[in-house]
């Protein structure tokens, strides 16, 4: 009884070795009634997991097993957190399902340790059923999202965004890149007006990261959506941020489907002057197609010789340029 004392105070003041101490000799003893040897035998095996003596402690919970009659639930979770700790998670499982089924009402900690093993194991069906429950039960952030990436590991895609939904309605997508998921999900899933509006609401919030990136997600939305005017603004501040000319030739390209040439010859011109531009003969066509449109024939052929010079626009421009030859040939034929 003494050492047993001496056990519990030194446990309660967090010294654990001088209470583990105390314990082991109380119950090499073995004086103590059944049901005080086995206390103090299960307090003895906390002690060992609190000091990372693991295998001590499978070891103590093991005889604890072996003599105790109905154990707790929580006496599985202590196991299976030992296994865990030493790097045997094969041995985990076992006990962790056995906490979590034997309690009718199983503590947080245990559902997370079960779901780690199931996770571990791609044991995927297993993982979403313990996430419902675990929303259900505890809806935090971090289990919406794990269920929402168990159900796209399942194929469950309309599932996938269905979860996150509820995450962003709930107000717990806090992060850019969980933003940046949602809106590519609903765009994925044909949803682009909600797309738009995700990242607009973030961009106003300061939580989407105003970069090139972003305007051109948003701008993709709203082009998908049909919204053609609101995505000319995105589509400026993506160009206006980027070293690449393909915004400014997107922007150049929007515009020539409105018919507004002159605002689309000034965007594919500010394409061309980005160093980094894919398909330049193919922008110098559209330039010179614009030019033309608004009038300016002399603009469009220097900018259908310019054209020229490159693979990808070549034939075209000189489709073009013999198709000025004839108007020019005409205009002279007219005025004489």
């Amino acid at each position: 009884m003494v050492e047993q004392t001496r056990g519990y105070i030194a446990s309660a003041q967090e010294r654990y070795a001088e209470a583990a101490g105390a314990f082991e000799r109380c119950l090499a003893l073995e004086a103590l009634p059944e049901g005080a040897q086995l206390n103090t035998q299960y307090n003895l095996a906390q002690l060992y997991l609190a000091m990372e003596r693991f295998d001590d402690a499978i070891r103590t919970l093991k005889d604890w097993f072996a003599r105790a009659e109905n154990p707790a639930p929580s006496a599985y979770y202590l196991l299976a957190a030992a296994y865990m700790q030493s790097g045997r998670s094969d041995l985990a499982l076992e006990p962790a399902r056995k906490a979590v089924e034997n309690s009718a009402d199983p503590k947080e900690p245990w559902l997370q340790l079960l779901l780690a093993l199931y996770l571990e194991r791609k044991d995927y069906q297993r993982a979403r059923t313990l996430l419902e429950r675990l929303v259900a039960r505890f809806p935090k952030k971090t289990y919406w999202l794990q269920l929402s990436a168990v159900y796209a590991e399942l194929g469950r895609e309309k599932d996938t965004l269905a979860v996150m939904q509820i995450a962003y309605q709930k107000n717990l997508l806090d992060k850019d890149s969980e933003l940046r998921n949602l809106a590519r999900m609903y765009l994925y899933h044909e949803i682009p007006y909600r797309a738009a509006r995700v990242l607009e609401k973030g961009l106003a919030d300061g939580i989407v990261e105003p970069d090139a990136k972003a305007w051109e997600l948003l701008a993709d939305a709203w082009l998908s959506a049909r919204e053609y005017d609101k995505a000319i603004e995105p589509l400026r501040r993506a160009a206006k941020l980027s070293d690449d000319g393909k915004f400014y030739l997107r922007l150049g390209r929007l515009f020539m489907e409105r018919q507004e040439w002159k605002d689309a010859a000034q965007s594919i011109e500010a394409a061309l002057e980005k160093k980094k531009l894919d398909e330049r003969g193919k922008a110098w066509v559209l330039l010179g197609i614009a030019r033309f449109s608004a009038g300016d024939r002399a603009g469009a052929r220097r900018a259908f010789e310019k054209a020229r010079t490159f693979e990808d626009g070549a034939a075209e421009a000189e489709r073009w340029l013999a198709h000025l030859d004839r108007l020019e040939r005409r205009d002279r034929s007219d005025g004489s």
